[in-house]
């Protein structure tokens, strides 16, 4: 490469002094036919040029959840695994709880018991009914004997007091029977409570989607709030990035950026701005719309936040070259030679790359001289 630029800097010398004739050292003469093909001057020059930071973000699915069962116990059978796709309902996994078991089981006696009560309060029931409809035919029946003085006042007393009784019983009983429905009522509302709890063994997807972490394996021990899977549904994607305050001022609404990691990248959508900054961070929370599949959930991002337009020394990516570790650009020099210079290259931008160190306006470099550029 030494010896390439060695026979390119004489051709360059002699175009320079055509250029002292009066042309412009913005574009290589025809004359400079030595030059090698493409290859051009350029006068460096000053460019308002967009600026940009890159701010950490993370992919998350829209809608997600952190499933916890409702109740303790070790995990004994698990149906999921990371990167699962489920459906809505789909049992994820089971948990043992042998307390429940024995609940729910001596609920169900208590159930049993409880309706046999029942049963026999309402024979009873309607038995005082029967004896209470006989003392009331027996009670009228004296009192058609009484008034033609068939019976003594005494027997027909009797009568009436037994028809009394008979009436307080069956009151007794209807009361007897309303308590045991209501026990009954009590203890199947236990025992549906027992069964409940039973079901809430099993934890279940609330909605189709991806396991994207899953905290348990069979023989833990999982209790209520404590997330076992982090469901995911991946059909609606967006960014989370945090960007400084002094820089969220220039975002809006339906703002495009760029998103790149993974060797790639693409184009997101400002959808939400959080209308306060965090006083940990001075910072400000966006989401950016994100086509499903451009990147997995809780992929780490770049994010390209846009700045305000700021002047910038700005050359052709061709005039930049990269060899041997160094970046450098051949430049023409006071005595109109060309030399190789040491710079600073910052960003790319739309129109080549910034030097921000090295180059000053108005001084004339080479494009495309031939060697490894940026």
């Amino acid at each position: 490469m030494k010896q390439k630029f060695g026979l390119l800097i004489p051709a360059l010398a002699g175009a320079i002094l055509w250029t002292a004739c009066g042309h412009s050292p913005r574009e290589l003469p025809p004359a400079a036919a030595a030059l090698p093909a493409g290859a051009r001057l350029a006068q460096a020059r000053i460019e308002p040029v967009r600026t940009y930071i890159a701010v950490a973000g993370v992919v998350e699915a829209r809608r997600q959840a952190q499933l916890a069962p409702r109740i303790a116990g070790t995990v004994a059978r698990l149906y999921a695994n990371l990167g699962s796709q489920v459906k809505q309902g789909q049992i994820l996994a089971v948990l043992k709880a042998p307390e429940l078991r024995a609940r729910r089981q001596r609920a169900a006696r208590q159930l049993r018991s409880a309706r046999a009560s029942a049963l026999a309060q309402d024979a009873a029931v309607r038995q005082a009914r029967l004896q209470w409809q006989l003392a009331q035919d027996t009670a009228a029946r004296y009192a058609r004997l009484w008034r033609h003085h068939a019976v003594s006042p005494h027997e027909y007393e009797q009568v009436r007091t037994a028809a009394a009784q008979a009436r307080a019983s069956l009151q007794q009983a209807e009361q007897a029977r309303a308590a045991a429905l209501a026990r009954q009522a009590a203890l199947a509302a236990g025992a549906e409570e027992a069964r409940q709890w039973a079901r809430d063994r099993e934890i279940r997807a609330p909605f189709a989607g991806v396991i994207t972490a899953r905290s348990v394996n069979i023989g833990d021990l999982a209790s209520p709030g404590m997330p076992v899977f982090t469901l995911a549904a991946p059909e609606r994607l967006r960014v989370l990035a945090w960007v400084p305050v002094s820089w969220a001022m220039n975002l809006h609404l339906g703002q495009e950026i760029a998103l790149a990691g993974s060797g790639r990248r693409v184009q997101g959508r400002i959808d939400a701005i959080a209308p306060a900054e965090d006083p940990q961070s001075h910072t400000v929370m966006i989401h950016a719309a994100l086509a499903p599949g451009a990147f997995p959930i809780g992929a780490y991002l770049r994010v390209m936040i846009p700045g305000a337009k700021r002047p910038a020394l700005v050359v052709p990516r061709g005039a930049v070259i990269r060899q041997d570790g160094l970046t450098q650009m051949l430049v023409i020099n006071q005595q109109r030679q060309p030399e190789l210079r040491l710079v600073r290259a910052g960003n790319a931008v739309a129109g080549g790359i910034t030097i921000l160190a090295g180059l000053s306006a108005g001084e004339t470099y080479v494009v495309n001289a031939g060697a490894p550029h940026v």
